[in-house]
């Protein structure tokens, strides 16, 4: 129990002072421990098994661009849950927003979450972006 208390704390610390954050200075709020916030791809996440956990990143459907798998993940050790697309709540045109990947840990072991963001219908192109977030489960 302690543990986790240290890492929902850590967490909630990093997340207040702004490191990670998507959206440039937007606030963002802790996350409650059952439901970790993932935003900073350089850093590991560690969550116990029966988690959930989402990875949170800076999109702009507008664009026609969207976050897709690159690669297959692990199963055996972290499972989508869903995905969502949260527009800004900019009153501008063409405002982008973020996509919220929420996910379960399965048991105990490592994970790659591989992402890319591409435009769907353009098949051949290099992705925009990619990123890589490493999830340990134990």
């Amino acid at each position: 129990m302690k543990k986790v208390f240290v890492v929902c704390a850590a967490v909630g610390i990093a997340m207040a002072a702004g490191v990670g954050c998507v959206a440039g200075n937007a606030p963002q709020a802790p996350a409650p421990c059952e439901a970790y916030q993932y935003t900073d791809p350089a850093r590991p996440l560690i969550v116990s098994p029966g988690a959930k956990f989402a990875i949170v990143i800076a999109s702009n459907r507008t664009t026609g661009f969207s976050w897709q798998f690159a690669q297959p993940i692990n199963e055996k050790v972290v499972k989508l849950v869903g995905t969502e697309y949260v527009p800004s709540k900019s009153d501008l045109d063409g405002a982008g927003g973020k996509e919220v990947w929420t996910f379960t840990a399965v048991a105990a072991g490592q994970a790659t979450v591989y992402l890319k963001y591409v435009r769907p219908w353009e098949k051949d192109k290099t992705p925009e972006q990619e990123a890589a977030y490493t999830v340990v489960v134990r």
